[in-house]
């Protein structure tokens, strides 16, 4: 898939969360960041339940369960999230969610990764099995935004001018976005 420049709130991966019996508290994750996309290039990571149990990403009605400010350094995040979730033999479904910086790299590839189960944190003396890790995303590759060129003239006319000589008559400023 693609993922465009300064997108905001795109989920990355979804992780299905249950216990075999009984309830575990769930209090922190790292994330690894795969692709070859610079860690500035992601200007926030979050963790959101899908509150309403359909598997689909949605921004709006979702529960953020983790601060909006994490952020990618040499690679990985270490997120504790907000409030510790309980997790029973019930399957919840949590999604980890990138959002762009404005001008990451046109080409660039972009992905989420747990890579074990320690990178998943739970009360004691409860554990993570080690079942299905790692976690990985497919790579999204980063495309580019519409740039708009604004060009804005000024007259520099001269008054007078004499034959076989130059003059210049229009100042040209250029911006983009």
């Amino acid at each position: 898939g693609t993922i465009a420049q300064n997108t905001a709130d795109t989920a990355m991966m979804r992780m299905s969360l249950v216990t075999g019996s009984g309830t575990a508290e769930w209090t922190a994750i790292t994330v690894t960041k795969n692709g070859t996309l610079a860690d500035s290039g992601v200007s926030t990571v979050k963790v959101y339940l899908d509150a309403n149990a359909n598997n689909t990403f949605e921004p709006g009605s979702d529960t953020l369960v983790s601060p909006a400010n994490n952020t990618f350094t040499a690679g990985a995040v270490n997120i504790t999230l907000s409030a510790a979730q309980t997790i029973n033999t019930t399957p919840k479904v949590y999604f980890i969610v990138y959002s762009l910086a404005q001008f990451p790299t046109p080409g660039d590839t972009i992905g989420a990764e747990v890579t074990s189960n320690a990178h998943l944190t739970v009360t004691s003396p409860d554990v993570v099995a080690t079942t299905n890790f790692p976690l990985a995303s497919t790579n999204a590759t980063v495309t580019d935004v519409a740039d708009t060129l604004t060009v804005t003239p000024t007259a520099l006319s001269p008054g007078s001018v004499q034959q076989s000589a130059d003059y210049a008559t229009q100042k040209l400023s250029l911006a983009v976005n």
